[in-house]
């Protein structure tokens, strides 16, 4: 379909010495086939392992049985003889403290928010500033 716009452009522009030439065709058949060829070398044809057919075979050539364990199941250790002795609760740390970091060494507690293992800790580490931390997770050692 031929632009409205064509109407515009000075005829020294156009080619054909002042004509618009006559619309191509665009010939769909011999386009199919390109783009049938294209597909054609970009498509894989080599063998997959989609189909439950195709996995068992390829677990039988390894001699491994489809479906089941790789390998047998793991023997469950022996139950140690004596119970593990509960930790003995530390008392809470309190503002003021010092305590010790694995990452950034000896601070000063500022600040406790909160009761238990899940109390917020805001701690003050020379060189660090302050660091926020959750007193179960952070590792923290009494000095």
């Amino acid at each position: 379909m031929r632009s409205r716009f064509l109407a515009e452009i000075p005829a020294h522009l156009i080619e054909g010495h002042g004509e618009v030439e006559a619309e191509r065709q665009v010939d769909l058949t011999a386009e199919r086939h390109e783009v049938r060829e294209t597909v054609k070398k970009n498509t894989y044809t080599g063998k997959t392992y989609n189909s439950l057919e195709n996995i068992s075979q390829f677990f039988a050539e390894r001699g491994i049985k489809a479906g089941g364990p790789a390998y047998p199941p793991r023997q469950t250790p022996p139950a140690p003889a004596a119970p593990p002795k509960p930790e003995k609760p530390q008392a809470p740390r309190k503002s003021g403290s010092t305590v010790e970091h694995p990452k950034y060494g000896r601070g000063v507690i500022v600040r406790r928010e909160g009761e238990g293992e899940d109390a917020k800790l805001t701690v003050s580490f020379p060189g660090y500033g302050l660091k926020k931390l959750v007193e179960k997770y952070a590792g923290l050692k009494r000095d």
